[in-house]
């Protein structure tokens, strides 16, 4: 299939860089999906894809809008592709219990326009793996758990390069050549529902990251130190909500 994308309103600001002639983005999806019924309640599903991508937007380095801030003019001549393979299992373990397994292996580059060397995407993660249990104690009672870990997202380092006064600059390495630390949560909820002629109420409570893992989302320069600093993820974060349906 062949899927197109507009770009965003951001894409067209002058100040950071944004270039009204910009065109859609394109991409080619070839797709392959093998699912079955296995014994015990048990249900796979094998899917592979390769997709290319093409008219991505692209920093022009040779026209730069503020090159100490790393903003260059975009231009539509970036291109791109994705591989991977993702395996889910489903288990229907008894009336009670229920659970699945989630694995993906994929591998996500793009290059700018004219030139020849690819660099990972913003988004790549190797490797995405998840798996969640639920359990039902009593009807229309749930108490469900998901765990999740992902490969760290690529980032550009960056290193100490002149002090001014004090001040340090900065000099970036190459482009996306380093990962953050890989992710992980793990998410519990509790719900209840209760069904009625007209409509459903489900009440839960879930706390998400529930062990607090400290998840780095990024790193920015501190210019008195000259260091790249952490910024991290949401805690932990408990909720308390209500669900109707109608």
């Amino acid at each position: 299939g062949y899927f197109y994308q507009h770009p965003t309103i951001v894409d067209f600001i002058p100040d950071l860089g944004g270039n009204t002639e910009l065109v859609a983005l394109k991409a080619e999806h070839k797709i392959v999906s093998l699912e079955a019924e296995l014994p015990y309640n048990t249900r796979i599903k094998v899917e592979g894809y390769l997709k290319d991508y093409y008219n991505l937007i692209a920093d022009d380095r040779d026209d730069p809008v503020d090159a100490d801030q790393d903003i260059y003019n975009k231009v539509s001549t970036g291109a791109g592709y994705a591989r991977g393979v993702e395996l889910m299992i489903k288990n229907n373990l008894s009336e009670n219990f229920s659970g699945w397994i989630s694995y993906t292996l994929s591998h996500a580059r793009k290059k700018e326009g004219g030139k020849d060397y690819y660099y990972d995407f913003d988004y790549d993660r190797t490797h995405i793996f998840t798996t969640g249990l639920n359990f039902q104690p009593k009807r229309r009672f749930n108490i469900g758990i998901i765990w999740k870990w992902f490969t760290g997202k690529p980032y550009t380092p960056r290193v100490k390069d002149v002090n001014y006064g004090g001040i340090w600059g900065w000099d970036s390495l190459e482009k996306n050549s380093a990962r953050t630390p890989p992710y992980r949560r793990f998410d519990l909820r509790v719900s209840k529902e209760y069904v009625f002629r007209a409509w459903q109420l489900t009440i839960y409570a879930e706390v998400v990251n529930l062990f607090n893992n400290r998840n780095v989302s990024g790193y920015h320069w501190n210019d008195v130190e000259g260091v790249q600093e952490a910024s991290y993820l949401m805690p932990r974060i408990p909720f308390l909500g209500l669900e109707v349906k109608f």
